[in-house]
């Protein structure tokens, strides 16, 4: 995953904060979160998602998750789209949207299964 433009452009989301009237503790959060997926900037992540799993896997406490998700999420919008949080929206992960990405994961390679085996015996249709 290239950081690079976050590394870049954290300050100004950061900026963005002070002029918009977030508190000192809260911009401190998200800079030391910043800086801490910057130091790491570990080879296996691939998306926020993935930045996300690694504190999971690291933090186990909850209240700690929670908080880390919400910043990660602003985070990832800032990074990927240029959005700036605003305070009347929560920034969460940018996931898929669809009754599909609410299914549990056996439900999604079940279905997965029956597409595949469908697009295989649905015969092509030939030109006249």
């Amino acid at each position: 995953m290239d950081l690079t433009n976050l590394g870049q452009h954290h300050e100004e989301l950061i900026n963005h904060m002070k002029n918009s009237g977030y508190s000192m503790s809260c911009i401190y959060m998200y800079k030391r979160q910043i800086r801490e997926i910057l130091e790491l900037d570990l080879e296996s992540w691939t998306s926020y998602q993935d930045i996300y799993q690694y504190f999971v896997s690291v933090f186990p406490n909850q209240k700690d998750l929670k908080w880390r998700r919400s910043v990660i999420g602003i985070i990832e919008h800032f990074d990927i789209y240029g959005l700036f949080p605003d305070r009347r929206r929560i920034c969460s992960f940018i996931e898929p949207r669809g009754a599909y990405y609410s299914l549990n994961h056996s439900y999604r390679q079940l279905i997965d299964y029956f597409k595949t085996y469908a697009e295989k015996m649905v015969k092509p249709k030939t030109q006249q």
